[in-house]
């Protein structure tokens, strides 16, 4: 819309943003009926993933992180130090109670377990059929060190809340979650934190067989507005970091 010199008449530019705006907002609506009818269909996509997961793994498919046995175990123990030495470099002690969201079969969570000092690690999953293999591995370190295992859920959540951990991670598992199900999974998490809690999402490119590292699903700015008054997202190179910052969370933006 123009004047015929290339200006935009006066007062058009606030149309414009407004008929934008508008339609900003039916797509929204349009995409949350969209994820909503789905999600009636086929379930959450966390069950989704659980199920489809077990049946490849009942066929003996190896996955990364699940199961007793993995594709590469030397490769996934390598990643899973190096995660806990992220953590550390973030602040972890062994004397913080450490919750990790997604669980799996505990092949990221045993330097953690090893590293902390007895109940302090909690782990919960949407199954418990995945961390049922890390028990069947991991039976006499687990009761050694009086790790808390349980499914998700609004009991369990509130529970380990009251607990107020010091760090909450996330590894390998934010590059599952559909966008119908990220706000959800943010719900949940943020659900077990404290104002003083750190809390840490593993998001890093996935690379495929003969492919290169694809981009990540999500950014920082993806996130942010799902999260509660005064947590803040910042990026890094190994995904974010999401902490309390209520005096400034307002005028901070977050990055990308």
């Amino acid at each position: 819309m123009d004047n015929g010199n290339g200006a935009v008449p006066r007062g058009a530019e606030r149309w414009l943003e407004t008929e934008a705006g508008v339609a900003s907002s039916w797509r929204r609506l349009g995409e949350e009926l969209r994820d909503f009818w789905l999600t009636i269909r086929r379930g959450r996509p966390e069950e989704q993933y659980a199920e489809r997961t077990l049946r490849r793994m009942a066929r003996g498919k190896l996955r990364d992180t699940l199961g007793l046995e993995v594709r590469d175990e030397a490769a996934t123990r390598a990643k899973a130090e190096r995660w806990l030495a992220q953590m550390i470099a973030l602040g972890l002690r062994p004397g913080h109670l450490c919750v990790e969201y997604g669980c799996g079969s505990l092949w990221c969570a045993e330097p953690f377990i090893r590293y902390l000092e007895p109940s302090r690690f909690v782990g919960l999953d949407v199954t418990d059929a995945f961390y049922a293999f890390g028990r069947q591995r991991l039976g006499a370190l687990l009761a050694e060190k009086r790790v808390r295992l349980d499914i998700v859920s609004r009991q369990s959540l509130r529970e380990v809340a009251v607990l107020r951990p010091d760090f909450v991670f996330s590894h390998r598992v934010l590059h599952h979650v559909p966008p119908r199900g990220l706000a959800r999974y943010l719900r949940n998490i943020c659900a077990l934190l404290d104002a003083r809690t750190i809390l840490v999402i593993e998001h890093m490119p996935r690379p495929r067989r003969d492919t290169p590292a694809k981009a990540p699903r999500y950014t920082a700015a993806d996130l942010q507005p799902l999260l509660p008054a005064g947590w803040v997202c910042d990026a890094h190179p190994f995904g974010f970091v999401i902490t309390h910052r209520a005096d400034d969370a307002a005028r901070m933006p977050a990055r990308r």
